[in-house]
């Protein structure tokens, strides 16, 4: 995991951790709009299942 306010790396290959685990101190998460390869933004939210919604307000996308 990594440090309070680093950037987690993930993508195609790397393990998916349970989001319960990786986002355990996180007080904010971020989603990025346009992601170099957004299939994997995609596969990752699925992953995570219905926890960022159920633990993190939900704010409007930026412009």
């Amino acid at each position: 995991m990594p440090p309070r306010g680093g950037a987690l790396r993930s993508g195609w290959g790397v393990p998916m951790c349970p989001a319960e685990t990786v986002f355990t101190d996180a007080d904010h998460v971020l989603i990025p709009k346009f992601s170099i390869y957004s299939p994997w933004v995609e596969t990752a939210m699925d992953a995570c299942g219905d926890y960022p919604g159920a633990r993190f307000e939900i704010i409007l996308p930026s412009q």
